[in-house]
């Protein structure tokens, strides 16, 4: 849905964009507008918690390492946290509200 919703405001969004990093490591985001550097992260509980037996604050640690180092690299990062799943119409109005924040 995220993907969709974004792709309305920007059609050259892409879906799992692939950013190399200098130890030829990648860091993959949700959905991307690299042209003009918007990250969309979509964090559910089924990713951060449930099915990979990690703890929160260790998967949250992991995502401020990862947007701080795409900050210092002129990305801008629009997270959408959900303990589950939001309809279509609560996810559009999130991403219109973050995006006339930019």
């Amino acid at each position: 849905m995220l993907y969709e919703i974004v792709k309305s405001y920007y059609p050259n969004v892409i879906l799992e964009y692939e950013v190399k990093i200098e130890d030829k490591r990648s860091i993959w985001l949700d959905v991307a507008v690299p042209d003009i550097k918007i990250n969309f992260e979509y964090d559910g509980i089924y990713w951060h918690d449930l099915n990979n037996k990690k703890s929160v604050v260790k998967s949250k640690f992991n995502d401020i390492q990862r947007d701080q180092y795409l900050k210092n690299n002129g990305w801008k990062i629009l997270r959408f946290c959900y303990k589950k799943n939001p309809t279509y119409k609560v996810l559009e109005e999130a991403v219109k509200i973050k995006i006339k924040r930019i």
